[in-house]
């Protein structure tokens, strides 16, 4: 079982990584080693390997650097499988339902950022993760429904219960429900314009394929039909690409930590004189 200092210092290298657009396309390249660790199986490449480890660490761990990293390298992403692809939808699906309750609209935000990034740079190819928009649509509709709407108050009570039942929420805390700015100001910020722009596009061709077999369809011949769309003129202009580089201190005092965990390591393996004055 890895160890939290494994763990921060491989997050670590990989923001510093992810920041250079070299090593985000050599990601595509396929992905054929086999891994003992409990990952789904998948036949992809290392962009897949990312995404599905991304999203298992963000999961058990309380650090944005996990979705950074995504965020960095999203831009870059060809063919995703249908295994990552679900991934990010699922991701976004939770923190989507934590972001008032457990208070995480920067997680949402870097997670609807990997999906512009996908859908406005990488549309090709990635028939797979347009695939899974469509088929998780409710999710989208959800967040962009308005302020007064009663799906937010349902939401909110729905995710609190559950959060308090399995204990990740502290018993002794009261949050109360958002308010209609709260709600505005979250919308705002999440730039779902591209989504919303996307589906209103990509749905109802979709919904007409089906309609025209009379519902006699499966998922390949969705994910083929789809994989010959063009969303040309469909989407916003696109937006530049935000990379966020490892610097110093700024995830949390990471540079001094990394800086003291090397030097450790160095004095425990190493036992010079100069130690021993």
């Amino acid at each position: 079982r890895p160890t939290s200092n494994l763990i921060r210092i491989c997050t670590l290298i990989l923001l510093q990584l992810s920041s250079h657009r070299p090593f985000c396309t050599s990601l595509n390249a396929p992905f054929t080693t086999h891994l003992p660790v409990d990952l789904p199986l998948f036949t992809g490449t290392h962009s897949d390997l990312l995404v599905v480890t991304m999203a298992r660490m963000s999961r058990a761990y309380p650090d944005l650097s996990f979705l950074i990293i995504l965020c960095n390298a999203s831009p870059y992403f060809r063919g995703l499988t249908l295994t990552a692809s679900s991934k990010i939808v699922r991701l976004i699906e939770y923190h989507a339902a934590r972001v008032f309750v457990a208070g995480e609209p920067e997680r949402l935000r870097c997670l609807v950022e990997v999906l512009d990034n996908i859908v406005q740079y990488q549309w090709v190819g990635n028939e797979n993760f347009a695939y899974s928009l469509v088929r998780s649509r409710a999710v989208f509709e959800r967040l962009m429904k308005g302020p007064e709407d009663e799906a937010w108050k349902e939401l909110w009570e729905k995710t609190e219960r559950k959060l308090r039942k399995d204990g990740s929420l502290d018993l002794l805390a009261s949050p109360t429900p958002p308010t209609s700015s709260d709600i505005t100001a979250l919308q705002s910020s999440l730039r779902l314009h591209t989504v919303a722009s996307l589906l209103s596009d990509v749905v109802p061709r979709v919904q007409s394929l089906v309609s025209s077999r009379s519902g006699a369809v499966d998922e390949r011949d969705i994910l083929l039909y789809v994989s010959t769309l063009t969303v040309v003129g469909a989407l916003p202009v696109p937006h530049a690409i935000v990379v966020r580089r490892f610097g110093g201190g700024d995830e949390e005092g990471g540079s001094e930590w990394l800086t003291c965990y090397v030097w450790s390591v160095v004095f425990l393996r190493v036992r010079w004189p100069v130690w021993d004055g």
